[in-house]
């Protein structure tokens, strides 16, 4: 229950910042959309775990679903990483939209 509450009021933290971003500089010009996968794979676990927050969030906020599930979060990051090692020219954003 502590689990899911955390991630509740990290997921709220994140809409406001990603409504504050958006207004600061609209959302097309945010940094985590410029990710490259080759920048990405090799970031530290705890930058991993804040730029899927934020695209969770942005998901929530553009398509109304969320990106990851509570259940495949292992699943999910094994195939970003594989996809990055792959395509590492590609956007993080570039990955999530040719995954999911």
């Amino acid at each position: 229950m502590r689990v899911k509450t955390l991630l509740v009021a990290l997921l709220a933290l994140s809409f406001s910042a990603c409504a504050m971003a958006e207004k600061k500089e609209g959302i097309k010009d945010h940094p985590y959309l410029n990710i490259t996968c080759s920048q990405f794979i090799d970031y530290d676990p705890e930058d991993y775990v804040r730029v899927y927050y934020w695209y969770d969030a942005y998901s929530w906020m553009t398509w109304s679903k969320p990106l990851i599930e509570e259940d495949d979060y292992v699943d999910w990051h094994a195939n970003m990483i594989t996809y990055c090692k792959n395509n590492k020219g590609d956007t993080v954003y570039e990955a999530i939209d040719e995954l999911y």
